[in-house]
């Protein structure tokens, strides 16, 4: 039987794909802190939220940096784990989660 075709292989991203679904976790990641952020913010005495703005905003930065790289290696490989444009739609839907957090 070939094992690359049992259910476990096909969700098990292999070495090959796997710098797609560790890009994609670090948006995911940018995501939360963002969101962690404003929870802060929103939690914070007025006086406190303030301080708390840049954070936020280099999350929004980090989290565009994160997009960017995931763009450079969609358009720079020919073989990736799922469709190139599903995984620019992913990469871009949890960058505006970001941005809409951040603003």
């Amino acid at each position: 039987m070939n094992r690359s075709l049992t259910p476990v292989g096909i969700l098990r991203p292999s070495s090959r794909d796997d710098a797609f679904f560790q890009l994609l976790a670090d948006s995911a990641r940018q995501s939360v802190l963002a969101a962690e952020t404003l929870t802060q913010m929103l939690a914070a005495e007025p006086a406190e939220r303030e301080a708390l703005l840049p954070r936020l905003k280099d999350i929004e930065h980090d989290a565009d940096e994160v997009t960017h790289a995931v763009i450079h290696k969609v358009n720079s490989s020919f073989v990736t784990p799922f469709d190139h444009g599903d995984i620019l739609e992913l990469a871009g839907a949890l960058d505006d989660c970001t941005d809409i957090l951040e603003s």
